[in-house]
This record gives structure tokens, sequence and C-alpha cells, in this order.
């Protein structure tokens, strides 16, 4: 099955990721313009969970 980009792009507009991922249980805080947290992916100690809501993209800087 195929998802055209402007059904993601419709995705990204309707829904806010820093909401999202919080309502996943992930704890995250604001840092400068970015949100940061624990990766729910692998065990850390250290925030590397990084939420960028301009862009509407994650990335984790640690384990994965």
């Amino acid at each position: 099955m195929h998802i055209t980009k402007e059904a993601i792009e419709q995705v990204k507009r309707s829904h806010d990721l820093v909401e999202v991922v919080q309502s996943r249980g992930v704890k995250l805080r604001r840092k400068g313009r970015y949100w940061v947290g624990l990766c729910p992916f692998h065990k850390d100690r250290n925030p590397s969970f990084v939420v960028d809501p301009a862009k509407q993209l994650w990335n984790c800087l640690g384990a994965c």
C-alpha cells in the first residue's frame, strides 16, 4: 500500500507531534525551540529524544 506525500502532510498538519508523543507516556520538557525527553525506544538515563514541533519531526540522539 502506497501512502502519498499529500496524505502524510495532511496528518502532520492536523496533529501536534508534541501532544502525540506525550499522550504515549513520554515526558517532554521545553529546551529552546525543541522538546526533549527520555527515548521510549531504548534505556535512557539522559534525555536524547528530541521533538521539533515546527517541522513535526523527532530524532533520537542516543542509541537509536
